[in-house]
């Protein structure tokens, strides 16, 4: 207990999404990120997805926009780098297949003493939650898009009986 675990789950949240996990009542400000009495705080993080190595570098300064640099090296090409903020979260929400901060926070990466956020979910949310880490959300709307309806099926019943009064 006590070991900084809640630290380094916070600093990696921190790295991908740019933003603390929570703040004074709830509200999850940039300037909370800064320890008291330093001017800055700054995190790094690398990690692989598919052979393809990322790094990203956050600097956070009281008063000012975060300053972002993601880095994507992929084997045998050269180095992207990209340090838009919307640009980044942009890459990294695609790279982890849409697995937005909000989602991990309501799955594996609950914060100490924050269960009773997940219990005052609704059932709706906590499915879309559900749904989203574990990427069936598109297979949801896969399903519907691709789902018979009435009239589909009723023109399809009078083919079937047309091709049969055919042969």
């Amino acid at each position: 207990n006590e070991a900084g675990k809640s630290t380094l789950f916070e600093a990696v949240y921190v790295a991908l999404y740019g933003e603390p996990l929570v703040g004074e009542e709830g509200r999850a400000r940039q300037d909370e990120l800064i320890q008291h009495g330093q001017a800055s705080a700054s995190v790094k993080l690398t990690f692989v997805v598919s052979q393809q190595e990322f790094t990203i570098e956050r600097v956070f300064e009281h008063g000012r926009q975060q300053q972002v640099k993601l880095s994507i090296q992929r084997p045998d090409a050269q180095e992207e780098t990209i340090s838009r903020v919307s640009a980044v979260k942009d890459r990294i929400l695609q790279e982890l297949h849409n697995l937005d901060g909000e989602s991990l926070r309501n799955s594996c990466f609950v914060e100490q003493k924050e269960l009773g956020r997940l219990e005052a979910l609704s059932r709706k949310d906590r499915d879309e939650a559900i749904q989203k880490l574990l990427g069936l959300e598109r297979l949801t709307r896969l399903g519907e898009q691709f789902k018979f309806r009435r009239d589909q099926e009723r023109a399809l019943e009078l083919a079937e009986r047309r091709l049969e009064l055919a042969y």
